[in-house]
């Protein structure tokens, strides 16, 4: 019944957006509720999904009974989670999350300071390394910004962008979760008015990009990622623009034009020379690449928050969160990621390896004339004149 319930979901989150999937996903999971019953190992999951549930009824819908009843199941949840629960945090994250959803739609203070005080509980409770807690950090940056809106103080903005600066850098995240909240971070800043924190932002979303759309996953799914990302680009270059800073829009766009292109026509040149140039550091950088890039240990399709147990008969509860063991190879993946692709900057030919190619060299491609760039971004539009 959780599984059916995920599908469900997924299937709404990911492509159709039909209001009877989310309508079905919360009966069937108010059922596996019903059938796990109180002391069953998995009840508080259960709780849980089923508050997460009600609360992507409430994103669709905007209905505040949905908000209401997410916050409610997530409390009842937590308390049903023996303390020393080693995913408390991840119930945690989820009550904040649900709560400040709450507040952003009912206005009342209460709710979203407790949903500050409930990430900063689950930040507490998770270790800096933690995969999951770039997604705790988000959590903490959404509370204070919402305290923002609602009560004007610049200190609470300045402190939500920390919160997602430092979620950005959490090495062992999955790329796609902090691409997600630095271009976020970007946004919330432009419609602020403060563009030299959105070129903050959106400088790091475009840098991290590679680490998404790249040729280990399968065509079908670098083709949806460079969609979902496509504009990106533009953006980060507007902001850098406006901020002073022509040559590193100039780098920006090109990073994100090469992307979309080699992604389209399925190049694959961001390791095909590597290959040929040091194999042995090409694999060591694939194999850490693809461990960083695996999904959570459910068999399901990735939401925010949902925990679902084994998908087959018999089979141990997967709740989603890393054991320890798991932690650990993430933790060494990210460390021989880093590595490696230092020594491969040091390799002639390779010194700015899957970041932005510096101004100088591309503006060596304009010997012959001028390049003319002309970026259309909802944060302005620019035509900016290369030359040699």
């Amino acid at each position: 019944l959780s599984n059916l319930g995920g599908c469900l979901l997924a299937r709404h989150t990911s492509r159709f957006r039909r209001a009877d999937d989310i309508d079905d996903a919360v009966d069937a999971m108010r059922a596996a509720t019903e059938a796990s019953q109180p002391g069953h190992t998995d009840y508080p999951m259960h709780l849980m999904n089923l508050g997460l549930a009600h609360s992507v009824r409430f994103d669709h819908a905007s209905s505040l009974p949905d908000a209401e009843a997410a916050v409610r199941y997530c409390r009842e949840a937590l308390s049903a989670l023996p303390d020393d629960h080693a995913d408390r945090a991840l119930y945690l994250d989820s009550l904040s999350g649900c709560l400040d959803s709450l507040a952003d739609e009912n206005g009342d203070r209460a709710d979203a300071t407790e949903a500050l005080d409930t990430a900063r509980a689950a930040l507490e409770e998770s270790a800096p390394d933690h995969r999951d807690r770039a997604r705790v950090l988000r959590s903490e940056g959404n509370a204070l910004h919402t305290l923002y809106i609602l009560d004007g103080d610049p200190a609470d903005l300045r402190t939500a962008f920390a919160s997602w600066r430092a979620a950005v850098s959490v090495a062992t995240a999955d790329p796609g979760t902090r691409l997600a909240i630095a271009r976020q971070w970007g946004r919330t800043a432009a419609r602020q008015g403060m563009i030299e924190e959105a070129a903050e932002g959106f400088s790091a979303a475009a840098k991290t990009l590679p680490e998404v759309v790249w040729h280990g996953l399968t065509p079908a799914t670098r083709q949806q990622q460079a969609a979902r990302w496509a504009g990106l680009a533009a953006d980060a270059a507007c902001c850098a623009v406006r901020t002073g800073e022509p040559e590193l829009a100039v780098e920006l766009l090109e990073q994100g034009r090469s992307m979309i292109w080699s992604q389209a026509l399925n190049l694959r040149a961001d390791l095909g020379a590597l290959s040929l140039a040091a194999p042995g550091l090409a694999s060591r950088l694939e194999a850490a690449r693809s461990v960083l890039n695996a999904p959570d240990s459910s068999p399901m399709p990735a939401l925010p928050g949902v925990r679902l147990p084994a998908a087959y008969p018999g089979g141990p509860p997967v709740t989603g969160s890393q054991p320890p063991r798991q932690q650990d190879v993430l933790a060494r993946a990210a460390r021989d990621y880093d590595e490696t692709l230092g020594r491969i900057r040091r390799l002639d030919g390779f010194e700015h390896y899957l970041e932005p190619t510096p101004y100088a060299d591309l503006a060596a491609a304009a010997k012959g004339g001028s390049a003319v760039i002309v970026n259309a971004s909802r944060y302005g539009c620019h035509a900016i004149i290369v030359t040699s």
